[in-house]
């Protein structure tokens, strides 16, 4: 567990272990001349000592050894799960840097056959295919995928895909005034969904219900993630560093602080009351590694306890491996991230 938690934290574990022994060394030559030892030392001592002990505890993923990169497209933003008919990953890739394009689409991940493809797109018209933010559902025995797509740095639409075994085939394409600069999305069925504009001082949800648009919140800043339990939305504010949970009331949609995450971004569905939300700890350095992959960006996976606004660490990365984490999903005894800028995604086992 020990080497499990630094390697985590990108901490040698040597250097642990060296403190440890420094500590009890010095406590043990202080009592013996009694110099330099005062209670308020050895309280200093015993407490480091304590805090050492207690995050060797914190529960993590096992070492960076066992991480397998996939690759796929360029900047493997979002990740949804499929397992009707399949057991699969959908996986939403844009190039955001200035690199080639060919790659950019919706790519599957087959859990069983452990291969990568890109999925072929069929539009009804043709037009750039630049997919950010998705959600799928089930509903009447088929398959749905909403997938975010900037088809211009000025027109953006939301299309609904009919999800077939090799393909997406386009159902139907939504655009209205209030699809600004949509990030993140989720569905409640096919034809009521919620989304992010994704601004940094004015950014706002929306919501699509048979037809009809309207604005549920607004003034947010930089609202990134969107994820629908049970009967209230969690938002995640990348420059405001907080999760807001939405619900209705009789009269109209309400907002309430959660809970502090610095640099949130996307959510995933972990458990009944439980959500994993990844951020971006330090946004220079995001900023910087969107300019220069050689600057890595530091990341972050929180999983959320819902009813109480705990928070509790899973992952924590400088870079190194991965860097500008945007998604997290679980299943079956791994993580598999996703991230905003580099063609592959990470798949880690939980220890």
């Amino acid at each position: 567990m020990t080497i499990g938690f630094c390697v985590i934290l990108n901490v040698d574990v040597f250097r642990v272990q060296q403190l440890i022994n420094y500590l009890h060394l010095q406590a043990t030559a202080g009592q013996a001349t009694n110099y330099h030892y005062s209670k308020s030392m050895k309280t200093i001592h015993i407490s480091i000592v304590l805090f050492i002990l207690t995050i060797l505890t914190f529960p993590v993923f096992s070492q960076r050894l066992d991480f397998e990169k996939i690759d796929v497209g360029p900047g493997p933003e979002d990740i949804v799960l499929d397992t009707l008919g399949a057991e699969r990953l959908l996986i939403s890739c844009a190039e955001r840097r200035k690199g080639p394009i060919k790659g950019n689409g919706i790519w599957e991940y087959d859990l069983k056959t452990k291969k990568a493809r890109k999925l072929e797109v069929n539009l009804m018209a043709d037009r750039p295919f630049n997919p950010h933010g998705i959600y799928l559902i089930y509903e009447n025995g088929g398959k749905y995928l909403f997938v975010i797509n900037h088809i211009s740095k000025k027109q953006n639409e939301i299309i609904r895909f009919r999800v077939l075994t090799n393909s997406l085939a386009e159902e139907k394409s939504f655009r209205d005034k209030l699809v600004k600069h949509p990030n993140d999305i989720y569905a409640a069925n096919k034809n009521e969904f919620y989304f992010t504009n994704d601004r940094p001082f004015c950014g706002s949800i929306t919501k699509y219900d048979q037809g009809n648009y309207s604005l549920i919140a607004k003034h947010l800043h930089f609202p990134n993630g969107i994820q629908g339990l049970d009967d209230t939305l969690y938002v995640s504010t990348t420059i405001s560093n907080k999760v807001f949970q939405i619900y209705k009331t009789k009269s109209a949609y309400k907002r309430k602080k959660l809970l502090k995450v610095k640099g949130g971004d996307n959510f995933s569905v972990n458990g009944k009351n439980s959500l994993l939300l990844t951020s971006h700890p330090k946004l220079v350095k995001f900023l910087n590694h969107a300019k220069n992959p050689e600057k890595k960006s530091p990341s972050q996976v929180f999983e959320i306890d819902t009813q109480t606004g705990k928070k509790k660490l899973v992952f924590s990365s400088e870079g190194d491996d991965i860097s500008a984490v945007s998604v997290a999903l679980e299943y079956k005894g791994f993580l598999y991230l996703g991230q905003v800028f580099d063609g592959f995604i990470l798949k880690i086992p939980i220890k």
